[in-house]
């Protein structure tokens, strides 16, 4: 169970907030999604929450999207104060124990905002009123000890996330709502250009933002990341209905090594509604929320680590660029020379003999030295080297990340090598392993809610779960990998659904990878009775070794393309088709269900599809129904 709503949030009259909420009940979802009843909590007050609905909600655009979740509404009753919110759920399964999340923020209050504030680039500045800069206006607001004010941009231009002066809102440990940004004219946000000799900074300003509304374009150019709020208490951001990018594109480098240094932008997660993703890293990591986003040209990871993933669309999501093996220095070896590498010291030896050797490094301090940095550095190395010489092919990217060329060696440690004819090619490749989703091995990882997300044309393991993950929901999704990217044919690449507890994943679209399955306590992965595999279609499913069945594992209702061996203890499954009979308008990003999805039949999981149209009483495998 996931709240599906930022938390948080003033009202002056009512407001809707909804939790995502399931549990297997004998393998099925198809009741009430497997819940009794949920049961919100707010200020001694209960309210029981039946059924699931779909509520229509009008975003930060205006935009109505329907959403299908437990909901309540809370209403002012003309008390003013800052409330806690919990939900309970209760399964219908009365072996399993009732779960309670929260306590959420919500505050009733006679006004929306503490306080107006304008932003303009130009005019001259009216205290307490407009300000020139966003760093101006929230020092005014922190000797005000603003609650929750509102900045609103009447300039369009390039406006410069700063801090308010160092440690001035004490990390804004007073802020009961958000420091809330909006825009009337499309404006930028960023950081400054940073000095030749420094890295890209964070956009710090030390409080709670939330920024909405599409006019707001916020650029990780020369940003590195969104710090988190400072406030130990509540450290997420809520960003709605903005855009998100790197304008330099999905694949800028920064001192000749990728942008995807942290594995977030968002350090602490946020919590991201209906927001624009282009040509960024790692863009949803670690986030409490992410919902009714849209990801074009993004790469790294996506998800990992996320707790609630809902109604998202991805496109060309791709790392394989950053893989690709550009040939960047040729080195001519005399007779016996080998070139080796143990961590980041390359040693160049003749008939054993170490001859000399070179330390790479990938600090900021070595960029600057300029001395142990570049493929050139490494060229002028070799070249002093008696009876050695090379020759520079390409220095867009760090040394520290050479490898053998015509090889499948990666960057660091690398045996002997002596080239051919006494000629070394060296490559560059940066090692980015993508995932759509992975499971990070923190508190979070235990009650994960995944439903309703499209992707198509990315290239990335799909879900890999390789540690343990309890009380995991992966519901309605549609995943399509590109046909080729540089680990091979897509088919070659595996998602992995090990070591569960309560893992359910049912009614999903696997297009262009074989999962696998690994349980009966295989290096620890064990499934329990609560699991449950079925109603997906896919390429195939594989136990990962063979001894890894576990009949524990309900892996039933299933469909797989043709050509596969079937899975050991699968249940009433099918197979037959290839991706093109199985979805004629696939080519054209559509996955409505055709041939032998629609002879083979099953009794569905879940009542409704990825777009909420109603199941049938026997329905296709997969998203669609």
């Amino acid at each position: 169970m996931r709240i599906m709503v930022a938390p948080y949030q003033w009202y002056s009259n009512q407001l809707l907030v909804g939790v995502c909420a399931a549990a297997s009940d004998g393998g099925t979802l198809i009741n009430d999604m497997g819940l009794d009843m949920v049961i919100a909590h707010f200020e001694g007050t209960r309210v029981f929450i039946e059924s699931p609905s779909i509520e229509v909600i009008t975003d930060a655009n205006g935009i109505k999207r329907p959403y299908y979740g437990w909901w309540i509404r809370l209403r002012h009753d003309g008390r003013n104060g800052h409330a806690q919110l919990y939900f309970e759920g209760v399964a219908k399964d009365p072996s399993m124990q009732r779960r309670v999340i929260g306590p959420f923020q919500f505050s009733p209050q006679a006004s929306l905002f503490s306080h107006e504030i304008t932003i303009a680039a130009t005019p001259p500045e009216i205290v307490g009123s407009r300000y020139k800069t966003m760093g101006a206006a929230l020092s005014y607001l922190r000797t005000m000890n603003a609650t929750n004010p509102r900045l609103t941009f009447i300039e369009s231009g390039t406006y410069n996330v700063e801090p308010p002066g160092a440690n001035n809102w004490s990390g804004g440990s007073w802020i009961n709502g958000y420091v809330h940004l909006e825009a009337t004219v499309p404006v930028t946000l960023g950081r400054p250009v940073p000095a030749s000799n420094a890295d890209p900074s964070p956009m710090r300003p030390t409080c709670g933002l939330h920024i909405k509304g599409r006019n707001i374009t916020v650029d990780f150019a020369n940003c590195s990341e969104a710090y988190h709020s400072d406030t130990a208490t509540r450290l997420n951001h809520w960003f709605d209905g903005c855009i998100f990018t790197n304008s330099r594109g999905r694949y800028d480098l920064f001192r000749k090594i990728s942008r995807s240094i942290l594995g977030w932008i968002f350090r602490a997660g946020a919590y991201v509604t209906e927001c624009e993703f282009r040509n960024l890293w790692n863009a949803g990591n670690e986030s409490p929320l992410v919902r009714g986003c849209t990801f074009d040209a993004c790469y790294g990871d996506l998800f990992t680590g996320a707790q609630c993933v809902i109604y998202n669309r991805v496109n060309d999501f791709d790392s394989s660029a950053f893989r690709l093996r550009i040939p960047s220095i040729s080195i001519n070896m005399p007779s016996g020379g080998t070139l080796e590498r143990t961590g980041n010291t390359v040693a160049a030896r003749v008939n054993g003999s170490v001859v000399g050797s070179f330390t790479l490094a990938n600090a900021l301090a070595d960029f600057n030295a300029n001395t142990n940095y570049t493929n050139a550095n490494v060229v002028n190395w070799v070249n002093g080297l008696a009876g050695w010489s090379a020759t520079l092919l390409d220095d867009t990217r760090a040394a520290t990340l050479l490898a053998p060329g015509s090889t499948t060696i990666l960057p660091g440690t690398w045996a002997a090598q002596s080239g051919a004819g006494g000629v070394l090619i060296l490559d560059t490749m940066i090692d980015i392993h993508s995932d759509w989703y992975q499971r990070t091995n923190t508190a979070e990882s235990e009650n994960i809610f995944i439903g309703y997300n499209y992707a198509n044309e990315i290239a990335c393991q799909l879900i890999f779960i390789e540690r343990n993950c309890y009380d995991w929901i992966c519901i309605n999704n549609t995943w399509r990998t590109k046909a080729i990217w540089t680990e091979g044919l897509r088919t070659s690449a595996r998602s992995v659904l090990i070591r569960g507890r309560h893992q359910v994943f049912l009614h999903n679209t696997v297009i262009g990878q074989i999962m696998r399955l690994s349980g009966n306590n295989v290096s620890g992965a064990d499934y329990d009775a609560y699991c449950v595999i079925a109603n997906n279609v896919a390429d195939n499913f594989e136990w990962s070794p063979a001894t890894a069945q576990d009949s524990d594992l309900r892996l039933a209702d299933n469909h797989f393309f043709a050509g596969y061996a079937l899975p050991a203890l699968s249940v009433n499954t099918s197979q037959g088709g290839t991706e093109d009979t199985l979805f004629p308008l696939g080519s054209i990003g559509k996955f409505a269900p055709g041939g032998a999805l629609l002879t083979n039949l099953k009794v569905p999981r879940l009542n409704h599809d990825q777009t909420h149209a109603p199941r049938a009483t026997l329905a296709p495998a997969g998203a669609l129904s």
